[in-house]
């Protein structure tokens, strides 16, 4: 079981080529993202399921969600339960749902954590921007074995720690990479200035030999 944080429907873009894993999906976001969710639905690479009954879907059980994640050899959940890209404390770890990490705990799967910082630059749906040229910044933990927990409680314990683990060293990631890029900034409008000018002089020059400084 690979467990992701949540950020947009960008994270339907990429996550599943990180995770190379099916998705588990409530059935609104499958709707949002129309063809692309269908489409996925249809290949066999989202797990839809429904929170509540309604006219269209019963509400899917534990047990069946179980059921449909043994027939997979990897499958991608998001334990926090929604997008959060657009809350007060979106760069905060918050707690995580029990329900998916039952599962993964009772049917003995390993759990890896992938917390990826960006995500929602890839698509913003609240501001209706897209971008193609978005840089991500990535941590993961390292596997965690059910078996190695002789409780439920251990075990979400465990997967507590390496989820905010990860999300330190995810955000840090990003941060010294920002913190290089703005010590560089200054460096590099001197070399792309320099040239520049000595090209305004060339052609401003009333002289029409060729200028040294050229």
């Amino acid at each position: 079981a690979v467990l992701m944080n949540h950020r947009s429907w960008g994270d339907f873009a990429v996550d599943p080529a990180q995770a190379h894993a099916v998705v588990i999906a409530r059935t609104a976001a499958i709707a949002a993202t129309m063809l692309s969710g269908l489409l996925g639905v249809c290949a066999g690479r989202v797990l839809a399921i429904s929170r509540s009954d309604t006219p269209c879907w019963a509400k899917t059980a534990r047990e069946d969600l179980a059921r449909r994640c043994r027939s997979h050899k990897r499958y991608l959940l998001y334990p926090e339960g929604t997008r959060r890209a657009f809350d007060a404390n979106a760069d905060e770890p918050v707690p995580l749902r029990v329900g998916g990490l039952k599962n993964v705990y009772e049917s003995g799967d390993a759990a890896l954590v992938v917390i990826t910082v960006g995500k929602e630059k890839i698509m913003d749906e609240r501001r209706g921007r897209v971008s193609f040229s978005s840089r991500l910044y990535r941590a993961t933990s390292e596997p965690l074995h059910p078996s190695d927990h002789s409780t439920l409680d251990s075990f979400l314990s465990a997967v507590d720690d390496a989820w905010r683990d990860a999300w330190r060293r995810a955000y840090q990631l990003r941060h010294d990479h920002l913190e290089h890029e703005w010590s560089e900034a200054p460096l590099r409008r001197e070399v792309r200035t320099a040239p520049s000018e000595s090209l305004t002089r060339c052609h401003s020059s009333e002289q029409l030999r060729p200028q040294p400084s050229c």
